[in-house]
């Protein structure tokens, strides 16, 4: 049996945001990171700043390193008093400039924010498989705190705009990258050690502008670590969260089907096993908060078809958690290397598994397949197919 070399994973934007009302605490977003230190600037009402999110301290250490982008972003979305959502988190990302896509936000605004903030990292700290960074921004008795985990980095090489240098937090390997165009299509290139020094160039094929995504494998498995635009000024990343409509799990199929049909690849045959343990998968990612391909006994999708009796040519997987069913799907779509995995023309069967945590969030699963099929299981001298 082979294995897919693209297993995908996300956290959805829409799943990192948190809203604290004076009345009443707000509750933690489990499964990421966070850190937060000073930056000088102001924007005209809105300042960067960092006194709240920078006192929290783990064993002695700080628990977020000061990220500029968001500082920037932070002070971007109270200036123009648009409220924290999927949306308008990943635009005004993109608009500072910054690498980072999968956010989570603290909007505090009561005369507790120091100790919520602080009970807000630490759980945050809790779940993280790489140091957190974090940025904040003030304005009147608003404040407005982004944190996420700094897994890895994909940085513009000056005088080079084809050009990305990598960068990688220590405990994390097997590097790639999905770079998808502007006309849909992706290509998926190898980071080698040289590019690990030199950068690593996305060829001129890729119509741009493009949106580039780095992937590596970590303590949780593999998942996307960083996002970068090159080439343009038109977003490519947030675009689509503005447009979802609701949908319910039976919904997906057909999300799948369109967007296969778009991509010109074959359509996908629902298989009832696959949807069995990718709902069994999506049920773990909200018991446990983490959203990742390895189970809690450290099982990979294609080890959790085997324990069901199936085996198959290619095994793929994505995940995705947010606030709603379209959010989390629509979050997948925008992801270049979730994207690839959707659209393989390699894959013939899916299987697509919903569950919901307590605090209401939704986690999709998407199994893929190529052409499962059952494992032979030998009785004395007889084999037998499950």
């Amino acid at each position: 049996m082979r294995r897919a070399l693209g297993y995908a994973v996300l956290l959805a934007a829409a799943s990192s945001l948190t809203v604290s009302a004076p009345a009443a605490a707000a509750p933690p977003s489990p499964g990421a990171h966070e850190r937060s230190s000073t930056t000088s600037g102001r924007a005209s009402g809105a300042k960067p700043s960092g006194d709240a999110a920078s006192s929290p301290s783990t064993g002695g250490r700080p628990r977020c390193a000061l990220d500029d982008g968001l500082a920037a972003a932070a002070a971007s979305l109270l200036l123009s008093g648009t409220q924290p959502s999927p949306g308008s988190l990943a635009k005004a990302l993109h608009d500072a400039g910054s690498d980072l896509f999968s956010v989570h936000s603290l909007l505090v605004t009561d005369p507790g924010a120091a100790q919520r903030t602080a009970k807000w990292l630490a759980e945050l700290d809790k779940g993280a498989d790489a140091p957190l960074v974090c940025g904040q921004a003030e304005a009147g008795d608003q404040r407005l705190i982004l944190a996420a985990v700094r897994g890895g980095s994909l940085t513009p090489v000056e005088g080079d705009p084809s050009r990305l240098r990598v960068g990688l937090a220590p405990g994390f390997g097997q590097p790639y990258v999905v770079a998808r165009g502007a006309d849909g299509a992706s290509v998926r290139l190898a980071v080698t050690p040289a590019a690990l020094t030199a950068g690593i160039v996305i060829p001129g094929s890729v119509e741009r502008p493009a949106l580039v995504q780095l992937v590596a494998t970590g303590p949780s498995g593999p998942r996307p670590l960083a996002e970068r635009q090159i080439g343009g000024k038109a977003a490519t990343g947030w675009s689509s969260f503005a447009q979802s409509k609701a949908i319910g799990p039976s919904g997906i199929p057909q999300r799948v089907a369109a967007l296969r049909a778009a991509s010109d690849v074959p359509a996908l045959r629902p298989n009832r096993l696959l949807a069995t343990v990718a709902r069994e998968h999506a049920v773990e990612v909200c018991q446990t908060g983490k959203v990742s391909h390895l189970s809690a006994d450290g099982s990979d999708p294609s080890m959790r078809l085997r324990d069901h009796g199936i085996a198959a040519r290619v095994v793929g997987e994505t995940v995705a958690r947010s606030t709603t069913i379209e959010g989390a799907f629509d979050a997948m779509v925008d992801s270049p290397s979730h994207r690839m995995a959707l659209v393989d023309k390699r894959f013939t069967d899916f299987g697509v598994g919903v569950a919901e945590d307590p605090a209401g969030r939704r986690c999709v699963v998407v199994m893929l397949a190529a052409w499962p099929h059952a494992i032979p299981t030998k009785v004395g001298d007889l084999t037998a197919g499950h």
